[in-house]
């Protein structure tokens, strides 16, 4: 968001309707219910976990033999065709969390873009994000069962952080073009779990 000042000044609007006075009780005894004025910022939180998942990769083995419905794009047309594809027991199946997240199929050519407004809906154009797209967690009987609090921690400490202060690149990054900028801030390894790397950001403390 250092780089994105207006997906920033959307969240902190968002954050300043749920807490319109820093002095009043409402900022130090944050509920519950401010999570649901938090919409746009959630979608942030979603598409960061999009673009950068902690876990880019997870595996299950198959307990028997199945067939996994799949799509497989033919050589000769570029169409993608549905097949079935049969996993023997005991055969390991790996999940790669990071190239769903980054399909075009699901999320649009502009997939490599930061952009949180796919994450919300717009019923009057029917459009839904699709959720099946988005494992983050994993999903299903062995999803995450940490996934509802991080969630809520991580929007609401976002939103409040926010609310407060304004994130901006280091002056010796903020000389970089947009596109180093994003590389060098953006910057990850992968192990175990995605790991960021070095990240030169300034917290400027706003005046409202």
């Amino acid at each position: 968001m250092a780089i994105h000042p207006e997906v920033q000044d959307r969240v902190h609007q968002e954050a300043r309707t749920a807490w319109p006075d820093l002095n009043d009780a409402s900022w130090s005894d944050s509920t519950l219910s401010d999570y649901g004025m938090l919409e746009y910022t959630l979608a942030v939180f979603r598409e960061t976990l999009r673009l950068f998942p902690a876990e880019v990769r997870t595996g299950r083995v198959a307990t028997r033999d199945t067939v996994i419905p799949c799509e497989v794009r033919n050589p000769t047309t570029g169409e993608w065709e549905t097949r079935e594809l049969a996993v023997d027991e005991g055969v390991e199946a790996v999940l790669n969390i990071h190239g769903l997240h980054m399909d075009p199929r699901s999320w649009g050519k502009d997939v490599d873009a930061f952009r949180p407004e796919r994450f919300v809906d717009r019923p009057e154009d029917g459009y839904e994000w699709p959720r099946d797209s988005w494992v983050p967690f994993t999903s299903g009987p062995h999803v995450c069962l940490g996934q509802r609090f991080a969630l809520l921690e991580g929007v609401c400490v976002l939103a409040r952080l926010l609310r407060k202060y304004r994130i901006r690149p280091t002056r010796e990054v903020a000389r970089l073009s947009h596109a180093e900028q994003w590389k060098k801030l953006t910057a990850w390894t992968v192990g175990v779990t995605a790991t960021p790397g070095r990240v030169d950001l300034v917290l400027e403390p706003r005046s409202d």
